[in-house]
């Protein structure tokens, strides 16, 4: 007589492929981390030269704005400017692309209509 394996109930079965989906879905999280820290490495920004996106280093035209900050014109990223105070810190030289995308969006956030987004230091944080 043969044995079969037990038989496992429809919510049994929808819980194994939730926690295989889980998995993978954690494992291809930590490739792409893994992967946006070796190409944050691989950037380096230089102040004088401004004519990549600081979120993802695609090729922009500088837009121009008063003061002491930087204007970008990204394809992926739209317009927006950052302060000054960013592009001459810790902040702007090593933060990586996450760090960069929500920065954008605090100041998209707060940013008054038919202005763009200005990144500040706080957003950083």
């Amino acid at each position: 007589m043969q044995t079969s394996a037990p038989q496992l109930s429809r919510r049994e079965r929808a819980g194994l492929l939730l926690g295989d989906i889980a998995l993978v879905i954690e494992a291809v999280f930590a490739a792409r981390c893994i992967g946006l820290a070796s190409r944050a490495s691989e950037i380096k920004y230089d102040i004088g030269n401004m004519n990549h996106c600081p979120i993802c280093g695609a090729e922009t035209e500088e837009l121009a704005i008063t003061g002491d900050g930087k204007g970008f014109d990204c394809p992926l990223h739209g317009k927006f400017t950052v302060a000054g105070s960013v592009l001459g810190s810790d902040a702007f030289l090593n933060a990586i692309r996450p760090q960069w995308e929500v920065a954008l969006t605090k100041a998209k956030s707060r940013a008054i209509p038919d202005v763009w987004p200005c990144i500040t230091a706080p957003d950083f944080l």
